[in-house]
C-alpha cells in the first residue's frame, strides 16, 4: 500500500429515473442495484465498491429524491438521502441531460449549502444526437452550485466513466482500504437475490403494481452443486396476486426464469428458484403459500 492510496465514499444523488442505479452498476462493472423505468425502484441505500491500483471508492446509490413526499415510505426515502450526505466524501449530483426539472433544482438547493465536494453527472447523453445542445445545459447547471466538475456521460453505454473515477479520486482522503480488494458490494447475498426478483416483477408489471411490492427470501440453502432458494413476492391486494401469477401461471414463471438466470450469474452456481405470491406486508412467511407454476 502506497502513501498516496485514496479511499472514501461517493453518494449518487438525484431525482427518480435519472439513471443512478445504472450508473452504480456501470461504475463497479457488476449488476448490484436493480433498474426499472418505474419510479422509486430503489428504496434504500445500496453500496457498490470499486478498487483500483491506487484507490477504493465506495459508491452509495440512494433513492430518488421526493420533492413532495407523501406517506411514510417517501419520507423514509428522503431520510436515506439526507443520511448519505452525513458521511460521504463526495456527492455525485446526477441529472438527466435531456430534461431538467424542478425536482433537480430542489435537490441542488439541498446540496449546494453543504461542505461535501460536489461533482455534476450529466447522464443519458447517448439520447442526444446534437451534442451542441449539451453546452447551454452544462453552463446553466454550473451557475446553480459550486461544482468541482460537471461531466457528461452515458451510464447505459459505460461511456466516459473513467472521467468520473478520476474526478472522484482526487477528492478522496489518503487512507487504507475499507473493504477487501475483490469485494464489490456490502450487501448480503439474500438481499441481492430478493432485489433481482423484485426487479423482474417491476420489469414485467411496472404499470400494474405499486412500488411497495416487496420480496422476501424465505430459504437460502447452499449445496455442493445446487443452491435452493424459496422466495415470496408480497403484494398489497388479492387482485394484484392474480396479476403476478398470470394466466395459468405464465407471468410468475416468466419472472422466475428471468430472475434465476441473473441469480446464477451473481452466485456463480446452479440455482433452483421457487417463488410464491402472498397478500400482506413484508415479514416472515407463515401458513400456506401459493406456489408458482414452473419456476423450479
Amino acid at each position: 500500500m502506497t502513501a498516496r492510496f485514496r479511499c472514501g465514499a461517493a453518494a449518487i444523488i438525484g431525482r427518480s429515473n435519472v439513471g443512478k442505479s445504472t450508473l452504480l452498476n456501470a461504475l463497479v462493472e457488476q449488476k448490484i442495484s436493480i433498474t426499472s423505468s418505474k419510479q422509486q425502484t430503489t428504496q434504500c441505500q445500496l453500496r457498490g465498491i470499486r478498487t483500483g491500483a491506487d484507490y477504493q471508492i465506495v459508491f452509495v446509490d440512494t433513492p430518488g429524491w421526493q420533492q413532495r413526499p407523501r406517506g411514510g415510505m417517501n419520507q423514509a426515502m428522503n431520510r436515506e438521502v439526507r443520511h448519505a450526505l452525513d458521511y460521504v466524501d463526495v456527492v455525485l449530483f446526477t441529472f438527466d441531460a435531456t430534461t431538467w426539472r424542478d425536482e433537480d433544482d430542489a435537490i441542488l438547493e439541498l446540496l449546494r449549502h453543504g461542505a461535501t465536494p460536489l461533482v455534476g453527472i450529466a447522464n443519458k447523453i447517448d439520447l442526444i444526437k446534437d451534442k451542441s445542445r449539451l453546452l447551454p445545459l452544462l453552463e446553466m447547471v454550473a451557475g446553480k452550485a459550486s461544482f468541482q466538475s460537471i461531466l457528461p456521460i452515458s451510464a447505459k453505454q459505460s461511456r466516459y466513466l473513467d472521467d468520473v473515477i478520476a474526478a472522484i479520486k482526487v477528492l478522496l482522503p489518503e487512507r487504507d482500504l475499507l473493504y477487501p480488494e475483490e469485494q464489490v458490494t456490502d450487501q448480503a447475498e439474500r438481499f441481492m437475490v430478493a432485489e433481482i426478483i423484485r426487479e423482474k416483477v417491476f420489469r414485467y408489471l411496472a404499470d400494474e403494481l405499486p412500488y411497495r411490492t416487496s420480496v422476501v427470501v424465505d430459504r437460502f440453502a447452499v449445496g455442493k452443486d445446487l443452491t435452493e432458494i424459496d422466495a415470496t413476492i408480497r403484494v398489497a391486494r388479492e387482485s394484484q396476486k392474480g396479476i403476478v401469477i398470470g394466466s395459468g401461471g405464465a407471468m410468475i414463471k416468466r419472472i422466475g426464469v428471468s430472475a434465476r438466470s441473473d441469480i446464477e450469474r451473481l452466485l456463480q452456481c446452479r440455482v433452483n428458484l421457487r417463488t410464491w405470491v402472498k397478500v400482506g406486508a413484508p415479514g416472515p412467511v407463515t401458513g400456506d403459500a401459493l406456489e408458482s407454476h414452473g419456476t423450479e
